[in-house]
């Protein structure tokens, strides 16, 4: 398994919105400095979610227990 990620090697990127699939690669990027760290995805999935929430309250309140 460790050849295979060392040669590139991910798993196949399920079908989903190209702003997940970006972040998914990175989270799989073979140098830990390449991938993201826990605030930068928590982020970016808050910002995806707010975006496609249209902020009716609900969604506010939910992700506030995962502010840091």
């Amino acid at each position: 398994m460790l050849n295979f990620l060392k040669q590139g090697g991910r798993l196949v990127v399920p079908e989903c919105p190209v702003i997940i699939k970006s972040l998914m690669k990175r989270c799989w990027s073979f140098g830990a400095d390449d991938r993201p760290d826990f605030e930068e995805i928590r982020s970016t999935i808050y910002a995806i979610l707010r975006a496609v929430n249209g902020g009716d309250g609900y969604l506010d309140v939910a992700l506030d227990y995962c502010q840091v």
